[in-house]
């Protein structure tokens, strides 16, 4: 006797996900076409892995239409980002996903470009030896001192090409939460990652401003542009995205250019291992046994 075939239920992506079952089973659904735009650095399977174990942590997202939740994993796919808390967030705003690219998720996608041998984001602190200057012959000395560093004043990123140029974008901590409050709705709660992750939140805005001066793919500017909604709870209007002269006024993050200039220490420094300021949480890929 043949055995009756099993009706499959098609979720209703309008509804939202309320269980980690039902968002299991749509994942199931859909990653045939998450495969089919995922970018090759990507391994579909373990993405939606990822993304299980995120909602696992940030139960809201449960709370989210189906449609929003694969909208952001499909966006997530195309730049071949895991949504694992450290180079992207999955983040609930009331019944829709928000993809929030992690500074760390920029450094990932400038990287790809295949101009770029270095690209980072350090912070100095009161109590190390900093200082850098512009000009014809730009540099930066960073020398961090041993214990407690004091508080932050200023953020750095700095990218070395292959053709042995570099770029730097310099800004105080003054100007980077200037930079936050002009363009973060969220800049002023107590949630805010502008307030729970200043660092982080700092060397994200000078990767940003150091993009306008590099390579960009495709993936990496749409990233950059969606960087800027870092709400939670409403949508940011994201700052205007264009390229920009390395001109200069009081206000503005001090840029560098130079063909080899940099300090030994920075020269030899290796990409630092991702830190503990990052904004969300290393996810332990625990998806209840749901995808062995």
């Amino acid at each position: 006797m043949a055995e009756k075939s099993k009706a499959v239920a098609v979720i209703d992506t309008k509804k939202k996900l309320g269980s980690l079952e039902t968002a299991y089973a749509l994942f199931q659904q859909k990653k045939g076409a998450i495969a089919s735009v995922a970018a090759k650095q990507l391994d579909p399977e373990r993405m939606l892995r990822v993304a299980l174990s995120s909602i696992r942590k940030v139960p809201k997202l449960l709370e989210c239409s189906g449609e929003s939740m694969m909208a952001a994993l499909m966006q997530a796919a195309q730049w071949g980002l895991e949504p694992d808390g450290r180079n992207a967030h999955l983040i609930p705003f009331g019944r829709e996903v928000q993809l929030i690219p992690d500074y760390k998720g920029l450094i990932a996608l400038a990287r790809r470009s295949g101009e770029i041998s270095t690209i980072y984001a350090e912070v100095a602190c009161e109590d190390d030896k900093f200082d850098y200057q512009l000009g014809t012959d730009p540099l930066i000395v960073h020398k961090p001192t041993d214990g407690d560093r004091g508080e932050a004043t200023h953020y750095y990123a700095v990218c070395k090409f292959k053709d042995g140029g570099t770029q730097f974008v310099v800004m105080s901590k003054n100007q980077a939460m200037a930079h936050g409050k002009k363009y973060s709705k969220s800049f002023d709660r107590k949630d805010s990652p502008w307030k729970t992750e200043p660092d982080a939140m700092g060397k994200k805005t000078c990767i940003r401003q150091l993009t306008k001066y590099l390579p960009l793919t495709p993936e990496l500017q749409d990233a950059v542009e969606h960087s800027y909604k870092e709400d939670s709870s409403k949508i940011i209007e994201a700052e205007p995205f264009e390229y920009l002269p390395p001109e200069q006024t009081a206000s503005d993050a001090k840029v560098g250019e130079t063909p080899v200039r940099t300090p030994k220490k920075i020269e030899a420094e290796a990409d630092p291992a991702p830190e503990a300021d990052e904004v969300g949480v290393e996810p332990d890929n625990d998806d209840g046994g749901m995808f062995s």
